[in-house]
């Protein structure tokens, strides 16, 4: 995961007053190789059937082998912060999981 730039080891802070646009902004700058993909194959720019702008990563939640999407639409520093995993590890000792609405809409759509 290292090698495809999905992964950091060094330690990282997050702060629970970003917002979702400076949440985003931190991601990119984290993942500058899986963010240029994101944007080079145009998966930053999701609309919904309705035509409603959906947002183009999502927040997981890992419990054991299976991954959920976290409720949130619209993930803020808080929201990384609460699911970062282990309640009483720092942001260096936990892991944070991500999807792109295009995958995760597309794996939604094969299991049905």
């Amino acid at each position: 995961m290292k090698n495809r730039g999905c992964y950091i080891d060094e330690v990282t802070t997050v702060d629970s007053t970003w917002t979702y646009e400076q949440t985003s902004a931190k991601l990119a700058e984290w993942f500058p190789q899986v963010f240029g993909y994101i944007r080079q194959h145009k998966l930053d720019c999701q609309i919904s059937g309705r035509g409603n702008i959906l947002p183009w990563w999502r927040l997981l939640s890992k419990s054991g082998f299976s991954l959920s999407v976290v409720e949130a639409m619209y993930p803020t520093g808080a929201d990384l912060l609460q699911n970062k995993g282990r309640d009483k590890a720092g942001v260096g000792d936990s892991q944070l999981w991500f999807g792109t609405y295009y995958l995760l809409h597309t794996s939604i759509m094969t299991l049905m």
